[in-house]
């Protein structure tokens, strides 16, 4: 038998230069897949927190339309309302109004107070103003729709509420509601 030796060094496998472009494509491949993920996350997480407002702002429209009589207020018939507060960006309060002046003061009782686990409140904006303090009262029983104590004369949604997230601050939603309480996000 006869064989034949290659003295050919480059058939054994790949060069140090083919190894290090490898290497180099796949961490800029994970790092975009990371980056994309960490942001996927954020925007996922902005979407549950505004969510739960929405939801406990229909909450409040609920129970003043059923005239839910509160516990906390001598077993009256009360207004229910969300209290956002640029002071205290990272929570909001649901509040039965116990003395039915439609704005939230100390005789009134919270309901809950919430926390936004990875969202701040940004702006918030009644009758088009940016102000500090936005109070959304329900009145029973129609329910009426009362912001920062009077009721919303413009048609436009210009009552809102803007989430950021605490993070990636160019990462936000509104939530708007309208003068006869129809609630939505933007």
């Amino acid at each position: 038998m006869n064989f034949q030796f290659s003295n050919r060094i480059n058939d054994r496998g790949f060069t140090l230069i083919e190894v290090i472009v490898v290497v180099a494509v796949m961490g800029f491949l994970s790092a975009s897949i990371l980056s994309s993920q960490k942001s996927s996350s954020a925007r996922r997480q902005l979407g549950l927190d505004v969510q739960r407002a929405v939801q406990d702002l229909r909450n409040a429209q609920n129970l003043a339309l059923s005239s839910q009589v509160s516990v906390d207020c001598s077993g009256k018939v009360v207004p229910y309302g969300i209290v956002f507060n640029t002071a205290l960006s990272d929570r909001y309060l649901l509040v039965a109004d116990c003395n039915q002046n439609n704005a939230y003061d100390s005789g009134d009782a919270i309901v809950q107070t919430v926390f936004f686990p990875e969202s701040r409140i940004n702006s918030l904006q009644a009758e088009g103003v940016g102000v500090g303090s936005l109070q959304i009262f329900f009145t029973p029983p129609l329910p009426a729709v009362f912001v920062n104590g009077v009721v919303p004369v413009s048609v436009v949604p210009a009552t809102s509420a803007t989430l950021c997230h605490f993070k990636q601050t160019a990462l936000c939603k509104t939530i708007s509601i309208s003068s006869k309480g129809a609630i939505s996000t933007q």
